[in-house]
């Protein structure tokens, strides 16, 4: 659609667009420079945000049911929500967090390619066939 079919017939609006195009490359920018260049402590738990991003969902679950939202009226029990969701956060990036968790979060599927291999070797396909 045009401009003028947008309803913005100004002068301005085209370097409008243009200052927000630019503005979004300088977030993705600013974003970017955020990105390690070198491997760290952070970037070796960054690896396993997966097992946040999944687990966190049951402990908010839990702090929902639990009476805990109706103690926090102020900015100490803020801040101590905020704190105490940064530490369940660093807790479930850890090594033992992806021992126990891996095998609900990603299963073996080894028994997928041993049922192929046997299907197919039931077919006859390994074999050459005669015509």
């Amino acid at each position: 659609m045009t401009y003028g079919q947008l309803g913005q017939i100004t002068w301005y609006t085209g370097v409008f667009r243009m200052m927000l195009y630019l503005l979004q490359a300088l977030a993705a920018v600013g974003f970017l420079s955020f990105v390690p260049w070198k491997n760290s402590k952070i970037t070796d738990m960054g690896r396993r945000t997966l097992y946040v991003f999944l687990l966190h969902g049951f402990i908010i679950r839990l702090a929902a049911l639990s009476p805990i939202y109706n103690w926090i009226h102020s900015e100490v029990a803020s801040l101590a929500l905020i704190a105490a969701a940064i530490a369940m956060t660093l807790l479930l990036c850890q090594p033992f967090v992806r021992r126990l968790a891996s095998p609900l979060i990603e299963p073996s599927v080894q028994w997928i390619f041993n049922l192929e291999r046997r299907a197919t070797h039931s077919f006859g396909t390994g074999t050459a066939s005669k015509n």
